[in-house]
């Protein structure tokens, strides 16, 4: 008989190949694909980047420009609407008695408020040469007044040229040179301080420094009892000119004062491209209401003056704010900017207080 013999397992297993994936890397055209997803991506990106960047500068350009005319609007509205202000009495009703030495302007009735109108390069009247370079074509105005500050006599004057006693302590920081008004109900005198002392209780103002000549006459009109009141006066002139970015501003010159570098006039608000003024006139009814409003050329009696409007333009200060140059109405005409600046317009109409009653 003849045994069949199974085949001895020796327990292992032969090696197998290795499979194939069927795939060992990107194709040229699917990184082609996936480069072009990620451009349009990071395009997509950067133009929301850029789109954030524009708005945010839109929106600063706006707030400062904002703030730029709400400013320059509140320093013209505080000087204008006590223009005239002398106390008991305003210059429409009493003439003030002038002791105080140069530089000092004309103070009356017909000098509460004046203005130049700008046309081209020139200006009728012819400006103050004090103000220094003026913007072309803009409008110049001056404003007189007093200003309370907490100070009256406390003590009859002895004589017309005696010194002047006040209350102390006071906030007037009254200082040597400076221009005040001395006034009661029928009698108002304007003089520079010779020199000032103060006491305890009192402080001492000398109206007559011969060292320093600060006032034509050491007698004021007369000698003013302890119902006076001492009050600071101004008379100060705003117009435009470049700032010290090289930008248009608004500054204020003190008519009082030498012109001196850095410190009269003084840059007030910058990004103020334009300031157009008319003044509304009283001059027929007496009624205290304008009869018609007119540019300063155009004025025929500044006494008879009642209150002023006032249009200030003022522009952002950096340019490409605006995707196109904006077109804006100011004084009364179409005007399209030569930038890509936002223009605004601020206008406000200003009553003279101690005129209308």
């Amino acid at each position: 008989m003849t045994y069949m013999h199974s085949p001895v397992s020796t327990g292992s297993t032969p090696p197998r190949e290795p499979e194939s994936s069927g795939q060992t890397g990107f194709t040229m055209v699917e990184l082609m694909v996936a480069m072009a997803l990620s451009l349009v991506l990071l395009a997509g990106v950067g133009q929301i980047f850029v789109s954030s960047k524009q708005t945010y500068r839109s929106q600063e350009a706006n707030s400062r420009l904002q703030e730029s005319g709400r400013t320059a609007t509140t320093l013209l509205q505080r000087d204008i609407r006590p223009a005239g202000f002398q106390g008991c009495r305003s210059m429409n009703v009493i003439t003030p008695a002038v002791v105080a030495n140069s530089p000092i302007p004309v103070i009356d009735a017909s000098s509460v408020v004046t203005g130049y109108e700008g046309s081209g390069g020139s200006w009728s009247p012819a400006l103050p040469g004090a103000l220094g370079t003026v913007t072309s074509g803009t409008d110049v105005i001056t404003i007189q007044r007093a200003s309370e500050c907490g100070a009256n006599l406390t003590a009859n004057m002895g004589s017309v040229d005696g010194d002047i006693q006040i209350n102390f302590p006071n906030a007037c920081n009254f200082t040597a040179d400076e221009v005040l008004v001395i006034s009661d109900c029928t009698n108002v005198d304007i003089f520079r301080v010779g020199s000032i002392s103060s006491t305890v209780t009192a402080q001492i103002i000398e109206h007559d420094n011969s060292s320093n000549s600060v006032n034509t006459s050491a007698n004021l009109s007369k000698t003013y009892d302890d119902d006076a009141d001492i009050m600071k006066f101004s008379s100060l002139t705003y117009f435009i000119a470049a700032g010290s970015d090289g930008q248009p501003s608004l500054w204020r010159f003190d008519n009082t004062s030498a012109a001196a570098a850095s410190v009269n006039p003084v840059e007030l608000v910058s990004d103020v491209a334009d300031m157009q003024i008319e003044y509304g006139q009283d001059s027929a009814s007496g009624d205290q209401v304008p009869d018609f409003y007119v540019a300063a050329d155009n004025v025929t009696d500044w006494a008879s003056v009642i209150s002023v409007r006032i249009s200030i333009l003022v522009q952002t200060q950096a340019n490409n704010i605006s995707t196109q140059a904006q077109t804006y109405t100011y004084n009364r005409a179409s005007v399209t900017a030569p930038d890509r600046r936002i223009h605004r317009v601020f206008t406000t109409t200003i009553s003279l207080r101690n005129k209308v009653s």
